[in-house]
């Protein structure tokens, strides 16, 4: 973290508030993409054609 230190925020104590900001937004973000994931993956084993599985793929809604 110190080599961003003048450039992402001026010292390290906010390199460290920022990352551990991005962090927190990323568990967030991880988590809906996780679910859409699962969701997709579960809808493509459950069509018995090559156009359905392509339809549920198509349908996946990502953050």
């Amino acid at each position: 973290m110190s080599a961003e230190v003048g450039i992402t925020a001026p010292t390290l104590a906010e390199v460290a508030t920022i990352v551990n900001e991005a962090f927190l937004r990323w568990q967030i973000i991880g988590g809906a993409i996780e679910a859409v994931r699962l969701g997709t993956k579960a809808a493509i084993e459950a069509t018995g054609t090559v156009e359905e599985a392509a339809a549920a793929a198509a349908a996946a809604a990502w953050p």
